[in-house]
């Protein structure tokens, strides 16, 4: 035990400290523990459940970028959702085991990852 004569007054002002850090950290979510107000614009319309969405992705080497989906490297694609297009999107296989299996089983039915700039 430390004979420090402010040891407690140290370690209530660390919890003291820690506490309002986490309090302004879900000072930002809503009661669902989702964040609100941080909600970027594509977030509204592309997450809702009131439709289903159209998405057209284009790429160069389509039949090239299957074959080489293992080794999980984004190329640069075009995406169209709903009509509207979004150029230079970064795409690339996502997956572990899914991965491996989907190219042992010789198809071609990958799961994908978009990262948007």
């Amino acid at each position: 035990m430390s004979t420090h004569k402010h040891i407690d007054r140290i370690a209530l002002l660390i919890i003291l400290t820690v506490l309002a850090g986490v309090l302004i950290l879900f000072a930002g979510m809503g009661a669902s523990g989702e964040r609100t107000g941080m909600e970027k614009e594509y977030e509204t319309g592309l997450f809702s459940t009131d439709q289903v969405h159209t998405i057209e992705i284009t790429m160069d080497d389509w039949e090239g970028f299957l074959e080489d989906c293992e080794n999980e490297e984004y190329v640069m694609c075009d995406v169209t959702i709903d009509g509207q297009t979004v150029r230079e999107v970064g795409i690339r296989a996502k997956g572990n085991t899914s991965l491996t299996q989907v190219k042992n089983y010789g198809n071609d039915r990958y799961s994908f990852k978009l990262e948007f700039i």
